[in-house]
């Protein structure tokens, strides 16, 4: 019996997990790569050129902010929408809360600057530099997880 133990991968995962967990990342990987390039694009545009501090800001009425919501709204839905298999199931949640998170920030920062001229986007401002720092626990939580499912499929 050992021996068809061995033939039949008593070792890694089944090979319906395996395929399982190469169909999700086959989906999902275009799509993160698009709504990081999204956001760095987004950041580069503001003039965010380290950490998450948005305080300082070059997006005189949020119209970069908007922007960046706009173009990636429908990238975050179709991502959330992915079925991981089980064992992707963390690493998926981890990179939804990010992008979610994100985006949570970019729409305060685009409202806030948009009654600037009314209303001190001070406080906002504020908020979404802290929303971008747990974005960015979030996906380098997301990362780490990412890194025990490729140990998985060896």
């Amino acid at each position: 019996m050992a021996f068809l133990k061995g033939l039949f991968g008593s070792k890694g995962l089944p090979p319906e997990e395996r395929a399982a967990i190469e169909q999700y990342l086959a989906a999902a990987d275009p799509l993160l790569r698009q709504l990081e390039s999204e956001y760095r694009q987004w950041l580069e545009r503001v003039g965010i050129t380290r950490g998450t501090d948005v305080t300082g800001i070059n997006d005189p009425k949020g119209e970069h902010s908007g922007v960046f919501v706009w173009r990636t709204i429908e990238t975050e839905r179709t991502f959330t929408q992915l079925e991981p298999p089980r064992r992707a199931l963390t690493m998926h949640n981890s990179y939804v809360d990010c992008v979610e998170a994100r985006h949570r920030a970019a729409a305060a920062i685009y409202d806030a600057l948009q009654v600037a001229d009314v209303r001190s986007p001070r406080a906002a401002l504020q908020e979404a530099t802290r929303i971008l720092g747990e974005a960015d626990g979030l996906r380098k939580k997301g990362d780490r997880q990412r890194e025990e499912v490729e140990r998985l499929l060896g």
